[in-house]
C-alpha cells in the first residue's frame, strides 16, 4: 500500500514539475511582452566621426603610417617585376630568330608562367594589404568603444551614431574631438599585420 501512494505520489509530482515550468515560461513571455509594448522613452544622441579615429588619432596615423611603408615597398617591388618582365620580353625578341620554334615556343611559356605566377604574388600582396587595413580599423573602432561607453553615461546619452548620417546636430553633440584626445593620451598603437589570403581573394581584387 505505501509503495502505492509512493509511485502515486510520484507521478503526480512528475505531472507537476512541467506545469510550473509553464508557469514560469508565461511569466517570463507576460514580462517580456510588457517590456516590448511599453512606451520608448527621448532618444538622447550623441554623435562619432568614425573616418576621423582614423585620420586625426595617433593610433589611426600609425597605422596609416605602417599601410604607406608596406604599399611604397609593393609598390618598389611590382616595378622591379616589371622592369624584370621587360629585359626578358627584349631578349625573347632577340632569341626569336636564333632558336628554333620549338625552342623558341618553350622559352615563351616559360615567360608566360613566370608572369602569371608574379601577378598572382602581386595580387595576393594586395589584397592582403587591404584585409589588414580593414581589421586595423576595426581594433582602433574597438579601442575608442570604452571611451564611447563612458562619454555616452556621462552625458545621460543612450544612442551613439555616424556623424555622416546626421543632417543637422546642436552643438556639443558631437564627441569625435573628446574621443580622439582621450584616445592620444592613453598612447596606445596598433600593428598592421597582413593576413593570409587565398589566391581567389587575392584575384578578386
Amino acid at each position: 500500500m505505501i509503495r502505492k501512494m509512493i509511485a502515486v505520489s510520484m507521478m503526480f509530482g512528475a505531472l507537476a514539475v512541467p506545469s510550473a515550468f509553464a508557469q514560469d515560461k508565461a511569466a517570463g513571455d507576460a514580462a517580456q511582452n510588457a517590456a516590448l509594448s511599453a512606451p520608448v522613452g527621448p532618444a538622447r544622441i550623441l554623435t562619432i566621426n568614425r573616418g576621423a579615429l582614423i585620420g586625426a588619432s595617433d593610433m589611426g596615423k600609425d597605422v596609416v603610417r605602417q599601410a604607406k611603408q608596406i604599399e611604397d615597398q609593393l609598390r618598389a617591388d611590382t616595378q622591379a617585376k616589371l622592369e624584370e618582365f621587360a629585359a626578358m620580353e627584349a631578349d625573347l625578341k632577340q632569341k626569336q630568330e636564333i632558336l628554333s620554334p620549338e625552342k623558341f615556343q618553350a622559352e615563351i611559356q616559360a615567360y608566360a608562367q613566370k608572369r602569371q605566377e608574379a601577378d598572382r604574388a602581386m595580387k595576393i600582396e594586395a589584397a592582403r594589404l587591404q584585409r589588414g587595413l580593414l581589421v586595423a580599423q576595426d581594433k582602433v573602432f574597438a579601442a575608442a568603444a570604452p571611451i564611447f561607453a563612458e562619454i555616452m553615461q556621462s552625458r545621460g546619452a543612450n544612442m551613439l551614431i555616424d556623424g555622416s548620417a546626421v543632417i543637422a546636430s546642436v552643438q556639443g553633440q558631437d564627441i569625435t574631438k573628446v574621443v580622439v584626445d582621450r584616445m592620444n593620451a592613453a598612447g596606445d598603437r596598433i600593428t598592421l599585420v597582413l593576413p593570409d589570403v587565398t589566391f581567389d581573394e587575392g584575384a578578386a581584387q
